[in-house]
């Protein structure tokens, strides 16, 4: 989590606040670079509600009428760098997800560290059957959760499946765009609090700019 921190301090390292409704629970927001939609995003408030749009994904969130209350953390802790988001728990209060990344999505390696738990847990001391799951599942690659699955299920090594109740295990990770958004919500509640204490600058009232369509980029950033 610490490097996801870090990498999204240099993605925003440059954005400026744009505010353009600020009436109560109403708001619209937006932060980007000057020049640029890269790493772009706004947020939306309304009574019960707040969404986050832009170039890494869309994302709705509900629980209190003032969701600005929901989300805010100790701004001197965010001034300094430490942005902390609770990805679990923010995921139940979620109402839409981007459609490109979700919360969660298939992690070979969270398999494969499953994997090698599920042995361990059940003090397995066959060598041959270590050996043969280390060859069949976790030094294979699958590219889909259901690939994995069956693999790990349909398991057998000498008459016995040892795995044949692995389909309780989770082997999905938070998405790294979701991890993203959570930090950047965060992160524009503080600046908007700031504001708000007149210790915020770099803010402009503009008209209302046009996201486009999105494509995914190598840096995991989505643009024209």
């Amino acid at each position: 989590m610490h490097c996801m921190q870090e990498r999204f301090l240099k993605d925003i390292a440059n954005h400026e606040m744009q505010i353009l409704v600020d009436e109560d629970t109403y708001r619209h927001l937006r932060f980007r670079k000057p020049g640029t939609i890269c790493m772009g995003f706004d947020i939306v408030t309304w009574p019960g509600y707040l969404a986050i749009s832009g170039d890494m994904g869309c994302y709705v969130f509900s629980r209190v009428a003032d969701m600005f209350a929901f989300f805010r953390a100790d701004r001197k802790k965010v001034d300094s760098g430490q942005i902390e988001i609770n990805p679990g728990y923010w995921a139940e209060k979620v109402q839409a997800e981007d459609v490109h990344g979700g919360i969660k999505n298939f992690s070979l390696e969270v398999f494969r560290e499953r994997v090698r738990e599920w042995i361990e847990e059940r003090e397995i001391e066959d060598d041959g059957l270590r050996e043969a799951v280390e060859e069949e599942l976790i030094e294979r690659h699958f590219d889909f959760e259901h690939e994995a699955f069956d693999a790990a299920i349909s398991f057998e090594h000498n008459g016995d499946h040892p795995f044949q109740d692995f389909w309780e295990v989770s082997i999905r990770e938070y998405d790294y765009h979701y991890l993203w958004c959570c930090h950047a919500i965060v992160w524009a509640i503080a600046q908007y609090d700031r504001h708000a204490q007149g210790k915020f600058y770099n803010v402009q009232l503009g008209e209302p700019f046009d996201m486009g369509n999105r494509k995914e980029n190598h840096d995991g950033s989505r643009t024209n």
